[in-house]
């Protein structure tokens, strides 16, 4: 385990820090703690009134960029809250206010966390943190930029009028215009997700402002991503369909720009056409003749579109569907019952690729009711924000051994609910998944069940994917039969979300349900083995690394697909049942044998008492 840096301790943190303070600490700080350790240490100093102390350990997250999972950042979301939180609270510590708000500025200038997860407009969306507490935040973060616009280093810039551009209210077109135009060659893709999530820039959008897009890589990739997207104002709709008819000649100009050693690579725009825009062009355009044809040809007859046409026996016999079920089987049996409305549709045929493990998450912070309940979940969820979900781990290993333990998948059981042989269950302990993030093992398995579908070598006319967790309330048959003839006709594959930008992640689309022709689907639903060709790839948004719905929307927009929202009644994922508190108490009573100080034995006897609490009063919990 990680040590904590030596010049933190208890008479430290009853200081107000002076800058020299905080220059040491955060340069200690920096010097081998990994972004969950710093996270976590940022939660204990705030608990124990370090305000400042920290702020610093949350700039020191930002400016380190190594060891940072898509977790951490999660976990430093939250803190972020707890800081802005507090700052409302005590609102006389204005000297500490910069300390945070710079951390959220600077953190785009660091490639490995921005690309994952942006904080930049965590204080502009009101389900953030509330709408009040929002706006007073927000506000205060309207000062701050207006203090720091000027005199700074051009990077800097670029970071203050991304937040800028979030953070103003009745924003003038004309100002919006001018930044984008400003910093085009330094606005990275992750830049225009966080801009265009603010009601204040879609409302002030105009017909130029796409064409100003268009003038940068970064900026056309996000016009082309956005194409499908409904929430953009009509007048900035009007602007980027007058585009198409000179996309062309961009392409050549940014081709051109990578030439002359610009801002952008050669190999940028290449990854950028190959993935956005070939399909768009006939063959003789002559934005082939700036790039290697024999390259193109090859790219192109991999995503050359599939022929339009339903075999003519569609119509006279019923539909044949297989339904591939992949991922953990938490509450399976329960959610299969409400699939019979798709059972409707036509022969049906399941496929399943799952984990031994019947798992469900960790419980972290978001995910700890699925698990826990009562005067416990309060008194856990208190606990991980003091000290970390990584430290809980090591207090409660008898706990969570338990929790991961607690039960396996049957093959036998499974066969019975699915009516199925077509089976494959793999152990997720195995060495070959060490590493693995939730995010990859989930398009590992999606890729898998498809795959084994394609294997049979059967005929079938729609394929389903659908995670075994999801309820359906309603399906209207005839409306979703509307939706199979769409996807037999055209390039369209319907989902639980259709494509959407999300202020923290980026450019998604939903990833829980699936639904296309079975051509398509097992070319375009092949998200695992696409996103492992991107490996070494550098262009902002088309990365090989593994995040919730980013992923699937790049991939799914590359191969020119048009996802749309699938018209169904979609009830809650299910749970499986929370341990009963007497578990918890004999697990946690093992525990308290093995803390080997007494912060971690102090810790541990609070959670078990509020355990106690539960088992003696079960239907008053606090």
């Amino acid at each position: 385990m990680e040590s904590m840096p030596d010049i933190v301790d208890d008479e430290l943190l009853g200081l107000r820090l002076s800058g020299d303070d905080v220059d040491l600490i955060k340069s200690c700080m920096s010097s081998g703690l990994s972004g969950g350790r710093l996270a976590s240490l940022s939660a204990n100093f705030l608990e124990r009134g370090s305000v400042a102390a920290a702020c610093v350990a949350m700039q020191s997250i930002f400016s380190i960029g190594r060891s940072v999972t898509i977790d951490d950042l999660f976990l430093a979301d939250k803190i972020i809250r707890r800081l802005a939180s507090h700052l409302i609270e005590n609102q006389l510590r204005t000297d500490v206010r910069p300390l945070l708000f710079d951390a959220i500025v600077e953190q785009s200038a660091n490639e490995h966390i921005y690309r994952q997860y942006s904080f930049a407009s965590i204080f502009y969306h009101p389900h953030s943190m509330g709408s009040a507490n929002s706006a007073i935040i927000s506000g205060w973060m309207r000062q701050f930029i207006e203090q720091h616009r000027s005199g700074v280093g051009e990077r800097r810039k670029k970071n203050i009028a991304v937040n800028y551009l979030i953070h103003t209210e009745n924003l003038d077109p004309n100002e919006l215009n001018r930044l984008l135009a400003a910093h085009a060659d330094e606005l990275f893709i992750k830049d225009y997700h966080v801009i265009f999530t603010s009601d204040s820039v879609l409302l002030a959008c105009n017909d130029e402002t796409p064409w100003i897009l268009a003038n940068s890589l970064y900026g056309l990739l996000f016009i082309l991503q956005i194409e499908c997207i409904d929430y953009i104002n009509d007048d900035f709709r009007r602007g980027y369909k007058n585009i198409h008819g000179a996309l062309e000649g961009l392409c050549v100009a940014a081709l051109t720009r990578a030439d002359a050693n610009m801002s952008v690579t050669r190999p940028d725009v290449m990854n950028l056409l190959y993935y956005y825009i070939f399909h768009r062009f006939d063959r003789r355009s002559r934005v082939f003749d700036k790039l290697s044809k024999e390259a193109v040809f090859r790219q192109l007859n991999q995503r050359e579109p599939l022929r339009r046409s339903v075999p003519p026996s569609v119509r006279r016999r019923p539909l044949r569907i297989a339904i591939g079920v992949s991922g953990q089987m938490r509450g399976y049996e329960i959610a299969h019952k409400s699939w019979k409305d798709l059972e409707r549709l036509g022969e049906i045929d399941y496929f399943v690729h799952t984990w031994k493990g019947i798992g469900g998450r960790e419980p972290e912070g978001g995910h700890a009711a699925r698990i826990f309940s009562g005067r416990f979940l309060n008194e856990y969820l208190e606990a991980i924000d003091l000290y970390g979900i990584a430290d809980i781990k090591q207090m409660l290993r008898t706990l969570f051994r338990c929790i991961s333990n607690r039960s396996i998948v049957d093959a036998g059981r499974l066969a019975e609910v699915y009516n199925t042989q077509n089976i494959v269950i793999e152990d997720e302990t195995d060495n070959s998944f060490t590493g693995w993030n939730g995010s990859k093992m989930m398009h590992y398995k999606v890729s898998s069940v498809i795959k084994s579908i394609v294997d049979t070598g059967l005929a079938y006319d729609i394929i389903i994917r659908l995670r075994p967790d999801k309820v359906i309330h309603h399906v209207d048959i005839d409306r979703m039969f509307e939706h199979i003839n769409e996807c037999l006709f055209n390039d369209v594959v319907y989902s639980d979300i259709g494509y959407f930008l999300h202020f923290g992640v980026g450019f998604c689309v939903g990833d829980q349900f699936y639904m296309g022709a079975a051509a398509r689907v097992q070319r375009s639903i092949n998200i695992y083995e696409e996103v492992g060709l991107l490996s070494g790839i550098r262009t902002w948004g088309l990365s090989d690394e593994w995040g919730p719905h980013y992923n699937a929307a790049n991939i799914l927009a590359g191969q020119n697909i048009n996802v749309k929202k699938a018209d169904i009644d979609w009830g809650p994922l299910v749970e499986q049942s929370t341990l009963s508190p007497h578990f918890i108490v004999d697990a946690i009573m093992e525990d308290l044998q093995h803390q080997n100080s007494d912060a971690r034995r102090k810790a541990v006897l609070a959670l078990l008492a509020a355990a106690q609490a539960d088992a003696l009063h079960p239907h008053n919990p606090s």
